[in-house]
């Protein structure tokens, strides 16, 4: 391992280490998209002594930690102190069988003093990474939240012009059998903004008849 780094090897890896850093300093990164950000919890759901409200995507970090910790735990119990075997079968087994191949996976690119270091954080990272991304085969953990109401532009063939509504940011459709499902995108204006609608005509209507009366008499 410190042969490999003799001679001009030491001076290519300073080398790309000081164009990283420079690169990093000047170019600026390129900002992700966040096509669906995570979701503020009700009021009263706060960071204790701070005003952070907390999101749905902390919580589910929070439970990914916790499941680790008992996973780790549960590992450490089901393993033999004396260091004899594990009786085959289990989940254990299957867990032994990932660890050594992960192991033997690091041990193939970074073996050596650093080894046992190298596995302890790429083991850490690939465990949380595996955790959360089967997190969203549980059902209803990306179907489950709060609909909250949002604006459309809608062309209005009267006056020609876009007119900004408001909508419920759901709609129900009638599945097969009978089974309602809610669709997120809908196009139609809200029940309030409706009856408001409704009421404006009728008061409309009310003052034509009224003034077309007076007329009459």
């Amino acid at each position: 391992m410190n042969s490999f780094w003799n001679g001009k090897r030491r001076y290519v890896a300073l080398l790309l280490f000081l164009a990283g850093v420079f690169v990093a300093l000047v170019v600026p990164p390129v900002i992700p998209f966040i096509q669906l950000a995570g979701e503020n919890l009700p009021a009263g759901y706060n960071i204790p002594f701070t005003d952070i409200r907390i999101t749905n995507t902390f919580v589910a970090a929070v439970i990914v930690w916790v499941l680790l910790l008992l996973f780790t735990a549960y590992i450490a119990r089901r393993r033999p102190s004396d260091g004899s075997e594990v009786p085959p079968g289990g989940f254990y087994n299957m867990f032994e069988a990932l660890y050594e191949g992960l192991m033997g996976f690091i041990g193939g690119i970074a073996g050596g003093a650093h080894f046992r270091l190298i596995f302890n954080m790429f083991m850490t990272i690939f465990l949380i990474v595996l955790l959360s991304n089967w997190m969203s085969l549980i059902p209803g953990v990306d179907t489950v939240g709060f609909i909250h109401p949002h604006v459309k532009e809608k062309f209005d063939p009267e006056t020609q012009e876009y007119k900004v509504i408001t909508t419920d940011g759901f709609e129900i459709y009638q599945g097969f059998l009978g089974i309602s499902y809610v669709n997120g995108q809908c196009d139609w204006v809200s029940p309030a903004d409706e009856a408001a609608a409704d009421a404006a005509a009728l008061a409309a209507a009310e003052t034509e008849a009224a003034a077309a009366q007076q007329t009459q008499l």
